[in-house]
């Protein structure tokens, strides 16, 4: 699986892509699901997890602040959850389970934010 992400950098697009996903990457976000569901992580700091988790998943290409001030505002938590959701689909169809169906939808259009 290869994912990418566009962001604004100075002024310019800047396309990042993380073409290796770990499974240190899906386990991480059962953590942060974990961790929101239980209320341990609500609001901006569990806003903040996110985004760090994307910060890691692209193994530090940009930064937080870089993601932050880079993506549109309106794309902030839906990229993330593209994310998301596009790693746990590929996990799914390797254990051969049939995806959410709002999800088959996005299976054709990986992010590309």
């Amino acid at each position: 699986m290869k994912l990418s992400l566009t962001l604004k950098i100075n002024g310019e697009d800047k396309t990042f892509t993380a073409p290796f996903v770990s499974g240190r990457a899906y386990r991480k976000i059962i953590e942060l699901e974990e961790k929101e569901l239980s209320g341990e992580l609500k609001g901006l700091e569990l806003l903040d997890a996110q985004v760090d988790y994307m910060v890691e998943l692209y193994n530090g290409q940009f930064t937080a602040d870089e993601y932050y001030d880079g993506i549109p505002g309106d794309k902030v938590v839906s990229t993330i959850l593209e994310h998301r959701n596009a790693i746990i689909r590929a996990s799914n169809k390797a254990l051969g389970l049939d995806p959410d169906p709002k999800l088959k939808a996005e299976e054709k259009n990986p992010p590309k934010s």
